[in-house]
């Protein structure tokens, strides 16, 4: 089975549980098994997204045409879910827009997308990806379950 590993800077323990849910959905659907890890803040990280990233280690499938548009489809399904727990617990305020890049095993950016809580979704071009969105995992990735 091949792994996919989901980091970020912050996961609050409500992201954590949508994200067990993700893992589930991606482990049936996809046949891939998921790991969770938080890496430590770099730089100044101002920003109102809640953003999370996404390896494929080296062996891993490569993340091409129906795969990455069904990972993707349920990243964003995930972000809607977000979204929308986001809005109950505010009140009906606005909710954090949600980020997701994926990166192959060379730490390229192979996609990346943007939920607005008013369901406008950005998806960057790959002239774009190509500008500075490259990442390899963390070394100090701290996995949880």
């Amino acid at each position: 089975m091949n792994t996919l590993i989901i980091g970020a800077q912050y996961i609050s323990e409500t992201a954590k549980q949508d994200l067990s849910d993700l893992a589930y959905t991606l482990k049936q659907e996809l046949n891939l098994e998921v790991k969770f890890g938080i890496y430590s803040q770099r730089g100044y990280a101002v920003t109102w997204w809640e953003v999370i990233n996404v390896w494929m280690p080296a062996g891993g499938i490569y993340l091409s045409g129906k795969i990455l548009d069904k990972l993707i489809d349920r990243f964003l399904d995930w972000a809607e879910k977000r979204i929308e727990t986001e809005k109950k617990e505010k009140n009906g305020k606005k909710a954090r827009p949600k980020c997701i890049t994926i990166y192959g095993p060379d730490g390229k950016a192979v996609s990346s997308v943007v939920l607005y809580d008013n369901g406008d979704k950005k998806r960057r071009t790959q002239e774009e990806l190509k500008n500075g969105y490259n990442k390899l995992p963390p070394n100090e990735l701290e996995f949880f379950q």
